[in-house]
């Protein structure tokens, strides 16, 4: 078992365990806009690679491909990022600048809480030759459901396009490796309502919950929805440790807090 770390706001805190979820946000409201687009790009090369052949023996299912690429900017998978460094001074940066909390949680945990529902954990590509093998292996999962035929080839497209959607969601710039990352993700949701909306002070952002509380049935249930420990961010106050272990106990909670090893006053 190893401990993965989920970077948030004291808001964020406070609302994973009053709500005992994670939020997967949809990505088309991530702060960085940009942030998939390795994914897309890895994709569209592939797709060049793979076209003549699916032209020569697939044409109306490239057809359908084609069209699906044009509302690409309107479409979304939701994803929680975790990574293996609970106390990054970049992490800290991007995500709350120092003010705020790095939650670990049992890997074990996550990936059985992921399990039971719909969604799935990964660890992020970040190398450009990674991303191009995983990617054609999409691909060729695409021409074996073809070749199976139990489906009509439109369903089949669609039903592949999770898979796309699934790569593209943990495919990133080599530059950030060192974050070291891993990505809880889900495609659209089929049931609209279990999309949910949170505020922030300039914003709403639409998110689907994976609920901690909800494990696989052959798994014994994970005690302290899987937390393991609590950082207290760097810029915070002192009195923030304490004040941690109080919203701890309100939820029953029971895991050891501390603060930042990085001197840095925040931003």
């Amino acid at each position: 078992m190893s401990t993965l770390y989920h970077y948030t706001t004291p808001a964020g805190f406070q609302g994973i365990l009053q709500s005992k979820g994670i939020w997967a946000t949809d990505t088309r409201f991530l702060n960085d806009r940009d942030e998939f687009k390795t994914g897309w790009d890895v994709f569209r090369d592939v797709l060049a690679a793979n076209e003549a052949r699916l032209k020569q023996d697939h044409q109306e299912v490239y057809n359908q491909i084609s069209a699906i690429i044009r509302g690409i900017h309107i479409m979304t998978s939701h994803v929680a990022s975790f990574t293996l460094n609970g106390d990054m001074l970049s992490q800290w940066r991007g995500y709350n600048g120092g003010y705020g909390f790095s939650l670990g949680f049992s890997s074990d945990a996550l990936n059985s809480a992921a399990q039971s529902q719909s969604f799935e954990m990964a660890p992020v590509v970040y190398e450009r030759a990674d991303h191009l093998k995983a990617m054609q292996g999409v691909f060729d999962t695409l021409f074996d459901i073809l070749k199976d035929g139990k489906r009509p080839q439109r369903q089949s497209v669609l039903i592949w396009w999770i898979r796309v959607l699934g790569a593209v969601s943990i495919f990133k710039n080599t530059h950030f490796k060192e974050e070291a990352e891993y990505r809880i993700f889900a495609g659209v949701a089929a049931d609209t309502d279990s999309i949910k909306v949170r505020s922030t002070a300039r914003s709403l952002i639409p998110y689907l919950q994976m609920q901690l509380d909800a494990m696989v049935p052959h798994m014994a249930p994970h005690s302290n929805l899987g937390l393991t420990e609590v950082v207290v961010g760097p810029a915070m106050a002192a009195n923030q440790i304490p004040a941690a272990e109080f919203l701890l106990t309100q939820y029953g909670i029971d895991v050891p807090v501390r603060a930042s090893s990085i001197p840095y006053i925040g931003a």
